[in-house]
């Protein structure tokens, strides 16, 4: 059932957001190894049509798992190859997860470390019952971050830029999902959680609920994160929301983001 509001969602992100911050080199605070257990879970969605070997984690483990995947690898390796797609995904999904525990109810993550290449990016594990959930990010159009890192650093970008961020991210993220929509047809019974990952001065939740509304509403629930942030832009009635924007435990921001 949904919960009540907690009182420290905002309507608005009101923040000169950097981009790439699952670029891992603030990331600085150590956690416990993870103590992981293999399961398998059966596919939820239409097009899902084997099980996934994965793991079971906890959201501070998952982040952990990403972080040993990527000290692993150099920054310009990390962004430019698409095998490392996937360890992207984790910080997205952990990230996702401590929120969501923190400001709503606790839950568990299930996710492998490889692409199995199905339409389902991990599970959000609430109570008894598991979520499919896919990820997709959203990039200021003709950006290619993989350039970027050609020299070892991402670029700086204008005010000009971040003024196009706050003022075109909506539509942005409505013709990512759309692109979503178009390629799996039905997917009534998927999750979708978008990275917002443009650089923008604000990012007012309503302009995002009203500009992205007929696209969502073909999933299950639509979520937004960004390097601080999540919020939920289609409700689903099995999983609990807020009204706005709710924080990441020790903002990102404040733990080193450049």
């Amino acid at each position: 059932m949904p919960v009540a509001i907690p009182a420290h969602r905002v309507t608005s992100f009101q923040k000169c957001m950097h981009l790439d911050s699952i670029s891992g080199h603030f990331l600085r605070h150590a956690v416990p190894n993870a103590c992981m257990r293999p399961v398998t879970l059966m596919p939820t969605s239409r097009s899902l049509e084997f099980a996934m070997p994965i793991r079971r984690y906890t959201p501070e483990e998952l982040l952990e798992r990403y972080r040993e995947l990527r000290g692993s690898v150099e920054a310009k390796e990390f962004f430019r190859r698409p095998q490392h797609k996937k360890t992207q995904e984790l910080w997205c999904a952990a990230n996702f997860g401590r929120a969501y525990s923190s400001s709503f109810e606790p839950c568990w993550l299930h996710a492998a470390d490889e692409d199995q290449q199905t339409d389902t990016d991990f599970y959000l594990e609430v109570g008894s019952a598991k979520h499919a959930f896919q990820i997709t990010e959203v990039q200021a159009p003709d950006r290619r971050r993989g350039d970027e890192y050609r020299n070892g650093t991402p670029a700086e970008y204008t005010s000009e830029q971040y003024s196009m961020g706050e003022t075109e991210g909506p539509s942005w993220v409505r013709e990512q999902i759309l692109a979503k929509l178009r390629h799996y047809g039905d997917v009534k019974n998927l999750n979708l959680l978008v990275y917002t990952n443009f650089p923008c001065w604000g990012m007012e939740y309503p302009e995002y609920v009203v500009g992205t509304r007929e696209a969502a509403s073909e999933f299950q629930s639509v979520w937004l994160i960004n390097g601080d942030h999540i919020c939920c832009i289609q409700r689903s009635p099995a999983l609990a929301f807020a009204e706005g924007w709710v924080a990441i435990p020790e903002s990102l921001s404040s733990a080193g983001e450049p």
